[in-house]
């Protein structure tokens, strides 16, 4: 009975080691290797040491963000990478929830930064569009100055082009009253010098009619003197 017992329980235990070694070897087999899931892009954050000893730990220390170690060592690189993923996750999860807090100080209704701008810019503009009506109607009345303007300058060029006439004229009409001037001197001149030669003709003339006269009165003496001596 004790060695049916015996042979029964070596049995069980010659099942059961066969079985444990062959989950051993299924999960072994199915799980990945330590070292490629260590290489992955989400753990190139981290760096995994291995210690020494006959049951090494592992250690995960942080690149990026804050370095340091996380939490105590493993007892085998699958905790380790465990511990790498939560504090991965817990960075992304506080990531997270800082953006979002970003979007809702930026989308906030009552003091949000968005709103802010939008109102700031509907005020700018709302200031724009009366600028802009500002100036269309400086830019109208610009027009009409100008156009006065050209009118009054196409005026003055009118009025100006009548005045060089006129002043061409004039000078023209000086050029003749100054030749004429000239033409009158030299007439006066010429007159003057006859005057001259005249009065000197007159009085020769006069000086000769008076020796005449004197010689008719001699004449006329000598000829009442002679007549009385006859008688």
């Amino acid at each position: 009975m004790k060695n049916s017992i015996f042979k029964v329980m070596a049995v069980i235990m010659t099942v059961v080691s066969v079985t444990l070694a062959g989950m051993a070897w299924v999960a072994n087999f199915n799980s990945p290797h330590h070292l490629s899931e260590m290489s992955t892009e989400p753990m190139q954050d981290y760096t995994f040491e291995k210690g020494v000893g006959i049951e090494p730990t592992w250690t995960v220390t942080r690149r990026v963000g804050e370095p340091g170690t996380l939490g105590s060592p493993s007892p085998n690189p699958y905790e380790a990478i465990i511990k790498a993923h939560k504090d991965l996750q817990s960075r992304k999860q506080a990531a997270t929830t800082e953006a979002n807090d970003r979007v809702a100080l930026l989308t906030n209704a009552d003091n949000g930064l968005i709103p802010s701008f939008k109102a700031s810019q509907e005020q700018d503009q709302a200031a724009m569009t009366v600028r802009r009506q500002q100036l269309e109607q400086a830019l109208t009345q610009v027009k009409a100055q100008l156009l006065k303007l050209s009118e009054e300058l196409q005026a003055l060029s009118v009025q100006s082009k009548a005045i060089r006439d006129e002043t061409d004229v004039r000078r023209t009409d000086v050029s003749r009253l100054r030749n004429e001037l000239e033409e009158a001197r030299t007439d006066l001149y010429r007159l003057d010098q006859l005057k001259r030669e005249l009065t000197d003709r007159l009085v020769r003339l006069q000086i000769e009619n008076q020796t005449l006269n004197e010689r008719q009165e001699q004449l006329s003496s000598q000829t009442n003197g002679a007549g009385g001596s006859q008688i």
